[in-house]
C-alpha cells in the first residue's frame, strides 16, 4: 500500500492508493489528493458598509430572517473540490477532440441541500480509488487518440523533451487554471523522462496526462495564493478569479477569453469582473450551471419519479412523471433567462404542458407531445411552487404533505429551516381512518396541535395548508375523502404577516417579501461560495440583497452583484 503525507498551508492530506498503477514518483508528482476540506479561513467585518437585515428589514424576528446576534457579516472559506459535474466538464474541455465515456464518480454529500459545499467533500478510499480509476480511463482514451491531442511529432530525444516540456506548461496551465512554477514543470519533465525509459512517447505523455488529473491543484480550488498579502483578507489573484467565475457560471474550467483576462491581470476589480460574468451568463453553458443551482436549491431530485399509489392515481405513469419534471424545470428556465423578476418565479400563472400532462394543470390539451407554454387559471395557480411536478414531488403516494410543501417554503425561501423533530417523536404521517373521513389537514392538525410537536409545526403548517387545495399528484381539488378541503391559514415571523387564503395568496405575499428576497440572495451567495450555514451568515448577503431588490430587474443580475461583491472576490490567508 502506497501511502503520501503532503502538507499545504497548515493541511495534512493523506493519500492511499490500493494498486499503485503508476511508480510510486508519480504520486509524487501529483502530490497526492490533498483533504482540504478542513481548511478555512474568516474574514469578519466585510467592507461596503453592509448593515441591516438581507433586503432591508429589520433586524431581530418578525420578518427578518436574521437573528439578532448575525448582524456583522461572516464568512469562512474553505476550499473546495471539482463537484462531479464540474470534473466531468473540465475533463471533456480539456480534451474537446477525444471521445472518452464520463468515469463514475462516488456519490456526493449534500450539506444544507447543495453537493458543492466544502465541509461535505470528505475524501474517502472510494473517492482515492475513483480519481485514479477516472484519470487512468480519461488518459487511456488520450492515448488512443494521441494524434488529436499531442500534435508535436518528435523525430529524436532532444526534439521529444522539447515537445514534453511544450506540452506540459499549456496542458498543465488549463488544467491547474494558473501557469506552473518552475518546480512543478521540471518535476513533470523528469517524471515523463523516468517513463520514456521503458515506454514509448505516447505512453510516457499519457502517464504525465494522468499524473495531472490526480493532482490536488486539479481536483481543488487552491485559493489564498495572492503572494503580495502574507495574512489576512486578501484578494484573489486574476487566475483564481477565473477559476471561481468560471465555475460558478460556466460550471467548467475558465475558456480562452477567461483565461486571456487572468494572463494580463484583468480581473481585480470588480467592473472587471462584471464584464466577463456577463459575457458568461451569455453563454450556453450557463445555463446547465443555473439549472444545477435550480435542481439543488428548490429541491428537485424529488421529481425523480416520486412514488405514487396506482390505485389512487391509475393514470400517474412514469411518462407522466417525467413530463410534470420537464416541465417543472422549464418554467423555472423561462422564469430566470427571459430577463424575469424573482417575482415571475414565485407568482407567474403560466405553465408548460403537453397532451400527456395537460389535466394536471387543468387546461385542455394542446394537441401536441412537445410542451407548450399556456396561461393557467391565476385564482389556482401562479409559480414555481404552484407547479403540479413540484407538488406531487412534495407529497406521498396517497395523501398530499403539508409538512413536505411547508418546510420547502420555510429553508429555501424564508431562510428559515425548523429544527429536526425531538428524539422519539413519531414522524409518521396521520394515517387515513376510512370509518371516519378526515381530510388530510384535518388529520394533521390533531396529530400536531398537541405536546412537542406543536411550536414547530404552527409554522411548518401553516404554509403548508395553503396547497391543500392540490393533491398528492398536483391536481387541483376542492374535496378530499367527501370532505371539503380548508387552504385557509396564517403565515407567521415573516415580513409579510396575516391571514392567508390558500397557495396563490401565499405566493404573492412570498412575492412581495424582502425577506424573501433576502433568503435567495444568501443561498446563491452560499452556493457560489461552497459554504455551509455555518460558514456564511445571513448579513453577508445584505448588500447583494440590496441591489437585487431595488432593481427587481432580472434574476441574473443577483448573480452579476455577488461576483462583484467583496466576499466572493476574497480569500483570508492564515497567519504562517
Amino acid at each position: 500500500m502506497l501511502q503520501v503525507l503532503v502538507r499545504n498551508r497548515g493541511c495534512i492530506a493523506d493519500w492511499r492508493s490500493p494498486r499503485a498503477r503508476r511508480k510510486a514518483t508519480a504520486t509524487m508528482v501529483a502530490g497526492g489528493l490533498l483533504v482540504l476540506s478542513a481548511c478555512t479561513g474568516r474574514v469578519g467585518d466585510l467592507p461596503g458598509g453592509m448593515t441591516g437585515t438581507p433586503g432591508g428589514g429589520t433586524g431581530g424576528s418578525g420578518g427578518s430572517g436574521l437573528p439578532s446576534d448575525q448582524d456583522k457579516p461572516s464568512v469562512t472559506y474553505a476550499m473546495a473540490r471539482l463537484t462531479n459535474v464540474q470534473y466531468l466538464n473540465t475533463a471533456h474541455d480539456l480534451f474537446p477532440s477525444v471521445s472518452f465515456g464520463d468515469p463514475t464518480l462516488p456519490n456526493e454529500n449534500q450539506v444544507g441541500g447543495f453537493s458543492n459545499v466544502a465541509s461535505g467533500q470528505t475524501a474517502t478510499s472510494l473517492l482515492v480509488e475513483d480519481y485514479e480509476a477516472a484519470a487512468s480511463q480519461i488518459a487511456d482514451a488520450v492515448h488512443a487518440q494521441f494524434g488529436s491531442v499531442v500534435t508535436c511529432q518528435p523525430a529524436t530525444a532532444a526534439d521529444e523533451t522539447a515537445c514534453a516540456t511544450a506540452f506540459i506548461a499549456d496542458f498543465g496551465k488549463r488544467a491547474y487554471r494558473r501557469p506552473l512554477t518552475a518546480d512543478e514543470g521540471g518535476r513533470m519533465l523528469a517524471f515523463f523522462q523516468d517513463q520514456r525509459t521503458s515506454d514509448d512517447f505516447p505512453t510516457a505523455l499519457s502517464a504525465v496526462i494522468e499524473v495531472f488529473l490526480q493532482s490536488p491543484s486539479f481536483l481543488y480550488r487552491l485559493e489564498g495564493a495572492n503572494p503580495a498579502v502574507a495574512a489576512g483578507a486578501a484578494p484573489l489573484t486574476s487566475y483564481e478569479m477565473a477559476a471561481r467565475l468560471s465555475y460558478l457560471l460556466a460550471g467548467s474550467m475558465p475558456d480562452a477569453m477567461l483565461t486571456a483576462a487572468a494572463d494580463a491581470d484583468q480581473l481585480t476589480t470588480p467592473d472587471a469582473v462584471e464584464v466577463q460574468a456577463r459575457r458568461l451568463l451569455a453563454d450556453p453553458r450557463a445555463h446547465q450551471a443555473v439549472a444545477r443551482f435550480n435542481y439543488e436549491w428548490l429541491k428537485f431530485s424529488r421529481m425523480e419519479d416520486p412514488p405514487k399509489d396506482m390505485v389512487a392515481f391509475p393514470d400517474f405513469s412514469p411518462t407522466v412523471s417525467h413530463a410534470l419534471r420537464d416541465s417543472t424545470e422549464a418554467f423555472v428556465e423561462r422564469a430566470f433567462w427571459n430577463d424575469h423578476a424573482l417575482q415571475t418565479l414565485l407568482s407567474d400563472p403560466h405553465g408548460f404542458v403537453n397532451d400527456d400532462i395537460a389535466s394536471y394543470f387543468g387546461v385542455a390539451a394542446p394537441g401536441s407531445s412537445d410542451m407548450q407554454l399556456v396561461d393557467l387559471d391565476s385564482t389556482q395557480r401562479g409559480g414555481v411552487l404552484t407547479q403540479p411536478g413540484l407538488l406531487a414531488a412534495l407529497a406521498g403516494p396517497v395523501d398530499d404533505s403539508p409538512v413536505q410543501r411547508g418546510v420547502l417554503v420555510l429553508d429555501s425561501l424564508l431562510c428559515n429551516r425548523p429544527p429536526p423533530p425531538p428524539n422519539g417523536v413519531n414522524t409518521m404521517p396521520p394515517v387515513a381512518d376510512p370509518t371516519t373521513p378526515m381530510t388530510t389537514r384535518q388529520r394533521f392538525e390533531t396529530q400536531h396541535q398537541q405536546g412537542s410537536c406543536a411550536a414547530c409545526h404552527i409554522a411548518i403548517n401553516g404554509i403548508g395548508f395553503a396547497f391543500e387545495n392540490f393533491d398528492a399528484v398536483g391536481k387541483w381539488r376542492t374535496e378530499e375523502y367527501g370532505q371539503p378541503v380548508n387552504s385557509s391559514t396564517m403565515l407567521n415571523d415573516t415580513d409579510v404577516d396575516g391571514d392567508v387564503n390558500g397557495a396563490v395568496d401565499l405566493v404573492l405575499r412570498l412575492a412581495k417579501s424582502q425577506q424573501v428576497v433576502g433568503c435567495v440572495s444568501y443561498q446563491w451567495m452560499r452556493y457560489a461560495l461552497g459554504l455551509d450555514a455555518t460558514q456564511i451568515n445571513l448579513a453577508a448577503a445584505r448588500a447583494v440583497a440590496g441591489d437585487f431588490a431595488a432593481g427587481a430587474g432580472p434574476m441574473s443580475e443577483l448573480l452579476v452583484g455577488i461576483v462583484k461583491s467583496d466576499a466572493f472576490r476574497s480569500f483570508t490567508v492564515a497567519t504562517p
